[in-house]
C-alpha cells in the first residue's frame, strides 16, 4: 500500500493515523554513529523502530510516514554541523616501458636438410636363376631439420608493459567554511617555464610582468551534502610580496581545477586536472620529464568529522 494514503484511509475510517505505516532506509553520510542513534530515537514515536546497518550506510526506519519524513530532516540537520575534513593526495603516474623478457623456443640457424622418420620393411626377391636377394629396408616418410641448430633455446623476446609510480603524497585538514591552501613547492626552479604556462592556461595575460620568484599551492575547497563530500581541488601560484606586511599574490588556474567526489561506495576516487600534462606536473610539482604517454592521476581518500554540539532533533509538528 502507498504510504501517502495512510493518512486519508485513516480519516475515512475514523482512526488514528499512528499505525506504522512501512520501512525505510535512510543514507546517514558522514555523521556520526551516535549522533544518528540519538537523533532519530527522540523523533520516532512509541511504535517506531530503527536499526543502523553499517555496511550500506543507512539507517532503517520504521515508523508513521509523518516521522519517517521527521527522521529526514533530523539527518539533514544533523549534517550541517561544523565539521573537519581530512584528506590523502597521492599523485600517480602511469606509463608503459619496453622491457626484454627470456623464452623458450625451437632455436634456428643452419640449413634444412632431410632426415628419415620411418623406413619400409626389407624385402626378399628371388632371380629367374633361382637366386634370392635381400633387399634392406628404405626410408619412405621424411622430416625436416636444421643442421647447426639447438632445441630449446632461449630467446629474448621484446614487450611493453604498464607502469604505475607515486611521485607525490600530500595530506590536509580543511573545513568547508575556511578552506586553506597546501604547499606543494616551496620553490618553483623554472619560473619563467611557469610564468609561460600560467600564461597558455588564460591565468595571467601576456602584459603580466616576468617573475623573480615563485612557489606553488593546491586550494582544497569541501563541501558535504548529504552522503557526499565533494572536494574542490585548484592548483594556484603564490608570487611574494610586493612590499614587506602584504600578502603574497596567489593566481589560481582555474582551467586546471576538478571537483572530485567522495562516497561511502566510492571512498578512494581517482580524478584528473583538466589540461593538465606532463610540462604542468613538471613545472608546478617539480617532478622530472616523463615520456609523451606517461598520464598523472589524483587520488583521493578523506573522512568527515563534525566538531561541536550536533544539532538536536526538533520536536515534531503537530
Amino acid at each position: 500500500m502507498n504510504t501517502r494514503s495512510l493518512p486519508l484511509l485513516a480519516a475515512l475510517l475514523g482512526v488514528a493515523a499512528t499505525a506504522v505505516a512501512g520501512t525505510v532506509d535512510i543514507p546517514i553520510g558522514f555523521v556520526p554513529q551516535a549522533s544518528v542513534v540519538e537523533g532519530v530515537r527522540k523523533t520516532l514515536s512509541p511504535q517506531g523502530k530503527f536499526v543502523i546497518l553499517t555496511a550500506n550506510g543507512v539507517v532503517r526506519v520504521t515508523d508513521t510516514e509523518e516521522k519517517i519524513l521527521e527522521v529526514h530532516r533530523v539527518l539533514g540537520e544533523l549534517a550541517k554541523a561544523p565539521a573537519v575534513v581530512s584528506l590523502n593526495l597521492g599523485f600517480i603516474t602511469y606509463g608503459t616501458k619496453t622491457v626484454q623478457v627470456p623464452s623458450t623456443g625451437s632455436g634456428g640457424g643452419g640449413d634444412e636438410f632431410l632426415f628419415p622418420r620411418k623406413f619400409s620393411p626389407p624385402k626378399m626377391v628371388q632371380g629367374p636363376n633361382g637366386t634370392v636377394v635381400a633387399v634392406p629396408s628404405q626410408p619412405s616418410q621424411f622430416s625436416g631439420r636444421g643442421a647447426g641448430a639447438t632445441a630449446g633455446a632461449t630467446v629474448m623476446t621484446t614487450k611493453t608493459e604498464p607502469t604505475k609510480q607515486l611521485v607525490r603524497s600530500l595530506t590536509a585538514t580543511s573545513t568547508p567554511e575556511k578552506p586553506a591552501p597546501i604547499p606543494v613547492l616551496a620553490k618553483v626552479e623554472d619560473v619563467a617555464g611557469l610564468r609561460a604556462l600560467a600564461e597558455k592556461l588564460g591565468a595571467v595575460n601576456a602584459q603580466e610582468p616576468a617573475w623573480t620568484a615563485a612557489s606553488t599551492e593546491l586550494l582544497l575547497r569541501t563541501q558535504v551534502v548529504g552522503a557526499e563530500l565533494r572536494v574542490l581541488v585548484t592548483p594556484q601560484i603564490a608570487l611574494p610580496a610586493a612590499a614587506p606586511g602584504q600578502q603574497p599574490r596567489r593566481i589560481p588556474l582555474k582551467a586546471c581545477a576538478a571537483e572530485i567526489s567522495i562516497t561511502r561506495a566510492v571512498p578512494s576516487p581517482t580524478g584528473k586536472l583538466p589540461r593538465a600534462d606532463a610540462e604542468f606536473y613538471r613545472l608546478f610539482m617539480g617532478l622530472a620529464p616523463g615520456a609523451p604517454t606517461d598520464t598523472t592521476a589524483l587520488n583521493l581518500t578523506g573522512a568527515v568529522r563534525y566538531i561541536g554540539t550536533p544539532v538536536a532533533a526538533a520536536p515534531a509538528p503537530k
